[in-house]
């Protein structure tokens, strides 16, 4: 199960469950989650994940879209 090729999903698991907590926490006090972080994160963040589809896509010929 903790094979070195799972630790993206092993990643994923952790960042829902905190995702997850957070909003729960949310809905149980009744509290609205706002994100005031530096202003140049967004762009960085959407670069990182366009990034990661081209590449994922190159290294997968032949498949499509």
């Amino acid at each position: 199960m903790f094979d070195r090729e799972n630790w993206v999903g092993m990643v994923l698991l952790a960042v829902c469950v905190v995702a997850g907590g957070v909003l729960l926490h949310a809905i149980a006090t009744g509290s609205v989650i706002s994100f005031e972080g530096p202003p140049w994160l967004s762009p960085i963040l959407l670069l990182l994940y366009v990034g990661g589809l081209v590449i994922a896509w190159r290294r997968m010929p032949g498949t499509r879209l």
